[in-house]
């Protein structure tokens, strides 16, 4: 005879009742950007953004989607260059969540985040066998 059945808890809610970010999702965006912000500075520069690009997409982001960023997310302060400040990480992942948002639920698998917006922590081989036991 089978064990009981075991209910997936639903995935966590991403945008409360008033249509802003949750607490959840704001912390797991705040890992992912402190991840991709490679020299600590506070912000995503262009080498970053693509790196988040490409875990995210399989691809860095055409020059048309660069100048989006630019324009409608990056810090006015910091041009010429794109800056990417993390209040413009979580306005761009906010604008992406209101309008798909199966896309972002997409990118926090991709990004190692499970529906509850936990972190999913695998195990390597190597930690299996990094402490061999002794048979003597």
């Amino acid at each position: 005879m089978a064990g009981p059945a075991h209910r997936r808890p639903a995935p966590a809610v991403l945008l409360d009742d008033n249509d802003e970010i949750t607490p959840a999702l704001e912390a797991a965006l705040r890992a992912i950007f402190a991840r991709f912000d490679a020299d600590k500075d506070g912000y995503l520069n262009v080498t970053e953004l693509q790196a988040f690009a490409v875990a995210t997409n399989d691809r860095e982001f055409d020059q048309d989607t660069l100048d989006q960023i630019q324009e409608f997310f990056a810090d006015d302060a910091k041009l010429p260059e794109i800056m990417l400040a993390v209040d413009g990480f979580m306005d761009m992942y906010h604008l992406q969540t209101q309008s798909d948002e199966a896309e972002t639920r997409k990118d926090l698998h991709r990004l190692g985040f499970d529906d509850q917006l936990k972190p999913v922590v695998t195990s390597t081989p190597a930690a299996a066998t990094a402490a061999p036991s002794s048979s003597s």
